[in-house]
């Protein structure tokens, strides 16, 4: 039987993964379970280095830990969107931990136990607790430990946070946006047929509101049949059909003085809700648009071909439009289907003749 490698100094298995056993002042500190042992070996680095880190580095405090989220946006060229999702989500989040000088490394599991608790009771959505608070807090760990902070244990390791539900988003089929989009065109209204472009672009693209309210005439390459687009993720080249050309050259030709196809991005989100009503249609709205382009392109491109005309970050965002194949997965089903015997006592195949 092969001997298993000899693991670094401090480092245990822990299961399928790896954790670092540190000893100090005849106590034990663990680090949370890693996945490999190059990062069971960091932490247990990070964590020596710390016990003699300089004593001009400042308390990190929550408030401390926000500007290193700040000083780490900034540095990479983030919105100013994202800062203030940060600093938002950090509000509720601080006040439940005790304030912003409370010291990141003295708080609990409990403490984060307690505080789910109590915004669960005040009704705010799991996704919102787990997804932007907790997050706060997980981003600022990260950053303390890459920036040398001694961090010994983890309230998150173990920790059961609430389970985030993601509910079916809404789509329409192109045949139905094709009738409403008509619809619009023959409306009497002054910015009906402008109105009705914009929500053909969305369509035949999939872009995001906030990214199509960045778009500009010389980010649209008729030649090459793409528009040059600033992403959410980062920037993007998006392919365009044939179809969506004059559409494109109607809003060139009612373009803002900047060269922008919209002055800003809530133009185009406020005229769903109007268009709601009068259309009659509960579903019509931007991101339902780039939920429907996703869900017909499901259709026809593989799951990374998909991945890159939406701009996601991971395949994960990707594999849910892929119930769109569900046709394909029952036609092949229904090929399994077993052939019914004939009616009557089935008859014993007959021996083979002799040779």
């Amino acid at each position: 039987m092969p001997r298993r490698k000899k693991l670094p100094r401090c480092i245990r298995r822990h299961g399928s993964a790896f954790r670092a056993v540190v000893g100090v002042d005849g106590a034990r500190e663990r680090s949370p379970a890693y996945p490999t042992i190059a990062e069971a070996v960091a932490w247990r680095d990070a964590f020596e280095k710390g016990l003699r880190q300089p004593a001009d580095l400042p308390a990190l405090t929550l408030a401390e830990g926000l500007r290193l989220i700040e000083r780490d946006l900034e540095a990479s060229g983030a919105r100013a969107a994202t800062l203030g999702f940060y600093r938002k989500s950090a509000r509720p989040l601080f006040a439940g931990l005790g304030g912003e000088q409370v010291e990141v490394a003295s708080v609990t599991q409990k403490q984060l136990l307690a505080y789910i608790d109590q915004r669960k009771r005040a009704g705010v959505e799991a996704s919102s607790i787990v997804g932007k608070e907790l997050f706060v807090l997980r981003r600022i760990r990260r950053l303390a430990l890459l920036a040398g902070y001694v961090l010994p244990t983890d309230p998150f390791d173990g920790l059961r946070t609430p389970k985030v539900r993601t509910g079916r988003f809404g789509v329409l089929t192109k045949q139905r946006i094709a009738e409403l989009v008509a619809t619009m065109r023959a409306a009497p209204q002054r910015q009906a047929a402008w109105h009705a472009d914009l929500v053909e672009l969305l369509f035949a693209t999939g872009l995001r509101l906030s990214e199509l309210g960045r778009v500009r005439d010389v980010d649209i390459d008729f030649d090459v049949g793409r528009i040059s687009v600033d992403g959410k993720t980062g920037h993007r080249y998006q392919p365009f059909g044939a179809a969506l050309e004059p559409v494109l050259r109607r809003l060139i030709a009612a373009k803002q003085p900047s060269g922008r196809l919209v002055h800003s991005y809530r133009t185009v989100e406020k005229l769903f809700p109007a268009w709601q009503k009068r259309l009659g249609e509960p579903l019509f709205s931007a991101h339902v648009m780039r939920h429907s382009f996703a869900t017909e392109m499901a259709r026809h491109v593989q799951p990374f071909e998909l991945m890159g005309l939406m701009g996601h970050s991971s395949l994960t965002q990707t594999s849910r439009y892929f119930h769109a194949r569900g046709d394909a997965v029952r036609g092949a089903l229904d090929g399994l289907a077993l052939d019914r015997p004939s009616r009557g006592r089935a008859r014993r195949p007959a021996d083979p003749a002799p040779p």
